[in-house]
């Protein structure tokens, strides 16, 4: 497993929405190399690509960000360091979805998307509308999680995800499963929010770079 010591930085032009500074972290099972050794990472809103291949530590660095993991050593911060820490001001900041859960899958889709609007006041009923029209969803609405195809859970999970108005939006490999036209949607969407970020960063998990805007940062975990 590689280790990463030298610190990566998008170089925001505004003070960063996501910092990481230091974070040690390895797998906890004996013999496990550490996936992470003093990784710095600043990143200001806009998209931000995390390239690797399997095993890298992708959706790790999303699971330590979202708090699902905790580090053995390091500070994540979201937002500015005077934000409120407490779960609901985490909610307001913060989307991630485990694209592998099966949490939600007795819900009708359309009540997943009320629950996932709840306690959001960045939600964007037109940012939803977009998303639902992109990714041809609305004749799956009143169709349970659980009677979905792979792919189209993944794109109702997007679509909660991109009109979520969080400060920092994790997207863990979101072209995964997704048919050809709702890929070109995403890459679509992620390179207009890249030009216009509007206070926000989503960071996208990859295998290569295919959906992400020319111009946003990678941090390479190859």
């Amino acid at each position: 497993m590689p280790v990463f010591p030298i610190p990566f930085d998008s170089v925001p032009a505004q003070p960063p929405l996501l910092r990481v500074d230091g974070l040690h972290w390895r797998a906890p099972f004996d013999g496990a190399e550490p996936l992470f050794a003093g990784l710095q990472l600043h990143a200001g809103a806009g998209v931000l690509g995390v390239i690797g291949d399997e095993g890298r530590g992708k959706s790790a660095l999303l699971r330590l960000i979202a708090g699902e993991l905790r580090p053995d050593a390091g500070r994540i911060q979201i937002g500015a360091p005077t934000d409120p820490v407490d779960a609901a001001a985490l909610r307001e900041r913060l989307f991630w979805c485990d694209p592998q859960s099966e949490r939600h899958d007795g819900l009708v889709a359309r009540d997943y998307l009320a629950m996932q609007r709840q306690g959001r006041p960045g939600w964007s009923e037109a940012a939803l509308a977009a998303q639902l029209d992109g990714f041809a969803l609305h004749e799956h609405l009143d169709k349970r999680l659980e009677m979905l195809s792979t792919g189209t859970r993944r794109k109702l999970r997007l679509a909660a995800a991109l009109a979520s108005g969080a400060t920092l939006v994790l997207l863990d490999d979101p072209g995964a499963a997704l048919d050809a036209r709702s890929q070109r949607h995403l890459a679509e969407t992620l390179r207009r929010h890249q030009e216009v970020p509007a206070g926000q960063l989503i960071v996208v998990t990859g295998h290569d770079d295919r959906l992400m805007p020319a111009a946003a940062p990678r941090l390479s975990l190859d």
